[in-house]
């Protein structure tokens, strides 16, 4: 029905009404989800006189408290949340139907003008453990977890081993050749074992304990560090090595893990040394996308050849160093030389492309560095003939290590 009659309007110009006001009276209302989550159900109904109680069942369980929608005169759409559920990928109804009425209300309608579907609240920057393809698991039960606790995104993955060799081994992908701090915030619980970490065979760090009293949300742990993982997909592997003698059980309890990649320098951190004039500062990038390191760049605005901005980038030792760089690429970007401490390295970079991308990992190559502070300066040299200016964006340097020890064989 449309709004032409109501005294305020709806979303859309319309809404959905059940076509009685008898107890009963429903609306059916069929949407789907692109991914699988933990959603925050919300309706925005039409409340009046003969509005009642409005219960929701969503694909057939029910959903939270009645909404009471009646109000004496027609009034103002009402918001009202009905609580969170798991949903999976694919096609759900939600059925808003009339439950009762308070004693003043004239009938048991129902009147929706939207349904709102909110995604769990996540951290920034960590992998969702429940979200990771599982590669291989002892013969134990293992699956996710949701709403017992505020984990990031109101979800766990969880491993409820009978004895010391419960494991299981999760894929993780890493973007940068480098190694990583990896760090993961664990449940501890009464059942909670205790947990050793390894990446493709290497074990990372000391044993985890998951123990607790009373069952509760662990702090942010460091699992330890990896050696130079390449870009791709890797093997991390959780293994029960044991428990303390109060605990009942052989429990893991993942929410996230966090990779921390050493050697990275984000574009918007970086102290400006020197740069020709032309506006300079940091651009949010999330409303492009979530490819963007740490949600923003490094933002230079000239608009001629021959304008640069110089940063500085420090390393804890002298060594050879091999450069790596993310940079937006877009239509009004530039061509520029990466100059380190006056000398040019690697080969120019291209910043157009038809549309606002990040540019895949860029290798500039090898050069010596002593150890302390160094000038990594980007040069506007040029323009593609497509480009319509002469911006640049710095998302990310890499500084690694060209002597870091490899990477060892796969184990698991």
């Amino acid at each position: 029905a449309d709004d032409s009659a109501l005294p305020y309007e709806m979303s859309g110009g319309a809404g959905a009404f059940s076509a009685t006001s008898e107890l009963g009276a429903a609306v059916p209302l069929a949407f789907e989800t692109r991914g699988a989550d933990v959603y925050g159900v919300q309706a925005l109904l039409a409340p009046g006189p003969d509005k009642g109680l409005v219960a929701a069942v969503l694909d057939d369980q029910p959903l939270g408290e009645p909404a009471d929608a009646y109000a004496a005169k027609p009034s103002s759409s009402m918001r009202y949340e009905y609580g969170w559920r798991f949903l999976g990928a694919g096609r759900h109804e939600l059925r808003l139907r009339s439950c009762g009425k308070n004693a003043s209300a004239l009938g048991c309608g129902v009147g929706v003008d939207a349904i709102f579907l909110q995604p769990s609240p996540k951290e920034e920057g960590v992998l969702e453990a429940e979200s990771l393809p599982l590669l291989a698991a002892s013969d134990d039960p293992v699956g996710s977890q949701a709403l017992a606790l505020p984990w990031s995104g109101l979800r766990q993955l969880s491993l409820a081993a009978r004895d010391a060799d419960g494991f299981m081994v999760l894929g993780l992908p890493v973007d940068l050749p480098t190694d990583y701090t990896i760090r993961a915030r664990f449940t501890q619980s009464p059942e909670g074992g205790q947990v050793q970490a390894s990446v493709d065979g290497w074990a990372l760090g000391p044993v985890i304990d998951t123990y607790a009293a009373a069952v509760r949300l662990g702090t942010e742990t460091a699992l330890g560090t990896s050696p130079v993982l390449a870009p791709g997909g890797h093997r991390l592997r959780l293994h029960l090595v044991g428990k303390r003698e109060e605990s009942a059980g052989y429990h893991i309890g993942v929410d996230y893990l966090r990779l921390l990649p050493h050697g990275l320098y984000e574009g918007e951190g970086l102290k400006i040394l020197d740069y020709s004039g032309e506006p300079l500062d940091v651009q949010p990038m999330r409303g492009f996308g979530r490819e963007w390191s740490g949600g923003a760049q490094l933002w230079f605005r000239p608009d001629h050849p021959g304008a640069y901005v110089s940063v500085e980038v420090e390393v804890g030792e002298a060594n050879k160093y091999r450069i790596f760089g993310y940079f937006t690429k877009a239509p009004d970007y530039a061509i520029f030389q990466l100059l380190v401490d006056g000398q040019g390295l690697g080969g120019v970079f291209d910043g157009y492309e038809g549309r606002v991308v990040r540019s895949p990992l860029v290798d500039f190559g090898e050069i010596e560095l002593s150890k302390g502070a160094h000038q990594f300066c980007f040069m506007v040299v040029g323009k593609n003939e497509a480009s319509t200016s002469y911006m640049i964006g710095v998302d990310a340097l890499l500084v690694r290590a060209a002597s870091a020890p490899g990477r060892p064989s796969a184990q698991d």
